[in-house]
């Protein structure tokens, strides 16, 4: 007899080590929603499908009334309660197929008589669309998680008055596959997700779209499976987290989405964009929210100077400024961008007053040859060329005027000067010897006032002229010459030396 009690006790013991727990919700059937037939202010309907299942019901107000239920007891799973009022409702045992969808027609359901998801228990995996879709009641207040997997697009869409938990932020999402529209209009929700492991996503279009309150850091979510972000963050009002740090290679449409958000928090210049990715209304607005001229400025550097970002893309960019004129003007001449409806704004143009290209010097016919290019001038009027023998001391030996159509140039252009070395005698620099600089070049790109300094190495004479302005014999000593912008105010924008090496 022992023998059997023990087995029948060890037996229990593991039927209870398994048991599965029950999905509970709270009702009020005085929140008249659903239109289909026998709806009233005691009835239920319970959005679910497939399957067998069973459960009770109990009057919050009246806990002595109370009854049970199962699938065959059910019409068109309805539950019929003695009189209105709030009800708790438990599902405590499911069969093979069953799941829960209020699915994309809610007037067939009592969805806004649901008030509350008190235990999500684990009787069944939550992988359908549209599972509690215009709950605008609903609530979350179970501490315990719930088990997710493929596609649980729309899950809360438009369920206005969920604010959630801090459970929320521990839900296991490695299965999903598609969270679209997740959040959409889900207007107070703001809780953490940043612990999500979303490496298995593909599609987050709509997920924050319509979010009042939203704006927790996701930066670190895994994004690279992802191929549609499609209004992702539409109208959020919120959301200004940064999210430069995101792989978005596979993405091939984020058709809107930041459109009318506030998003402005950084730049996504870090971004690598998909060849032939949808950026219609990417960033735009027709209500002036959203980046700023600083942030969209970076974001169109990045791309530009990315050697991977793709050829003949459309961005769309309606209200949106930017200052930086040559990183817009590359990307829609060298990668052949359509960017519309941005413009200009010379108040936040960071652009160097001069960006020097390349620059070089060169001895032809006994003459000294400096030619030097531009990729951009603001407010230009001319450059002055000086000389010295120590770095220290300058001297202007000529201007030569800029060629930017007033003052203001993104082409790249072009200069050059002659200097006579017997002019540069009588200037008092006594020349001997000076060394070939065909091959000296510097590169000098968007350095901001900076005068691109050209040093030539040259042989004196043992000896100088009277005019000369050594007061002592250098055997050996460098020649530095200096390049500097003027603008229109007579400002002169550059003061940086460069020592070249003795050739």
């Amino acid at each position: 007899m022992k023998r059997i009690i023990t087995l029948v006790l060890f037996v229990n013991a593991i039927v209870l080590g398994y048991a599965q727990t029950a999905f509970k919700t709270v009702w009020n059937t005085s929140k008249l929603s659903g239109t289909y037939a026998g709806s009233s202010n005691r009835t239920i309907k319970l959005p679910v499908a497939g399957g067998t299942y069973e459960g009770n019901w109990v009057k919050v107000e009246e806990p002595a009334t109370n009854g049970t239920f199962t699938s065959s007891s059910l019409t068109n799973n309805i539950i019929t309660v003695p009189s209105e009022g709030t009800y708790e409702v438990t599902i405590s045992n499911v069969g093979a197929g069953f799941y829960w969808q209020i699915g994309s027609a809610p007037a067939e359901t009592d969805r806004r008589k649901l008030m509350e998801i008190t235990q999500w228990g684990d009787l069944w995996t939550w992988d359908k669309t549209h599972m509690f879709y215009d709950c605008l009641n609903l609530e979350v207040t179970a501490m315990d998680v719930p088990t997710l997997a493929g596609n649980i697009s729309y899950m809360f869409r438009d369920c206005i008055h969920l604010t959630g938990n801090a459970s929320f932020n521990t839900w296991n999402v490695s299965e999903v596959t598609n969270m679209a529209a997740m959040f959409y209009g889900a207007k107070v929700f703001n809780q953490p997700l940043s612990n999500w492991n979303t490496g298995a996503v593909q599609n987050m279009s709509d997920m924050f779209r319509g979010t009042e309150t939203f704006n927790q850091p996701i930066g670190n979510w895994n994004t690279e499976n992802v191929t549609t972000m499609t209004n992702m963050f539409e109208t959020s009002k919120a959301f200004n987290q940064p999210l430069n740090a995101w792989n978005v290679s596979n993405v091939t449409n984020l058709n809107g989405m930041f459109f009318n958000s506030v998003f402005n928090n950084a730049s996504l210049g870090s971004w690598t964009l998909k060849e032939g990715v949808t950026l219609s209304a990417f960033l735009g607005s027709s209500n002036g929210v959203g980046m700023d001229c600083v942030n969209f400025s970076n974001t169109l550097k990045g791309w530009a100077e990315n050697n991977n970002t793709p050829h003949g893309l459309v961005l769309g960019a309606a209200q949106r400024t930017y200052g930086d004129q040559v990183s817009y003007n590359k990307l829609r001449t060298e990668k052949n961008w359509t960017i519309n409806n941005a413009n200009y704004d010379i108040a936040c143009d960071q652009t160097p007053v001069v960006a020097f290209a390349d620059i070089s010097a060169s001895i032809v016919n006994g003459d000294l040859l400096i030619q030097w290019k531009t990729e951009s001038e603001r407010n230009s009027d001319h450059f002055v060329v000086q000389i010295s023998n120590n770095g220290e001391t300058w001297h202007e030996v000529a201007s030569v005027a800029s060629k930017a159509e007033n003052g203001d140039s993104n082409e790249v252009l072009e200069y050059q000067h002659t200097l006579n070395l017997d002019s540069l005698q009588l200037a008092g620099i006594s020349v001997f010897i000076i060394l070939l600089l065909t091959t000296l070049l510097f590169n000098r790109r968007n350095r901001i006032f900076i005068a691109s300094m050209l040093c030539v190495g040259i042989f004196l004479s043992t000896g100088c002229t009277k005019k000369a302005l050594l007061t002592q014999e250098i055997e050996r000593e460098v020649l530095y010459i200096k390049i500097t912008q003027i603008d229109k105010e007579g400002k002169a924008n550059s003061d940086s030396d460069v020592i070249a090496v003795e050739r």
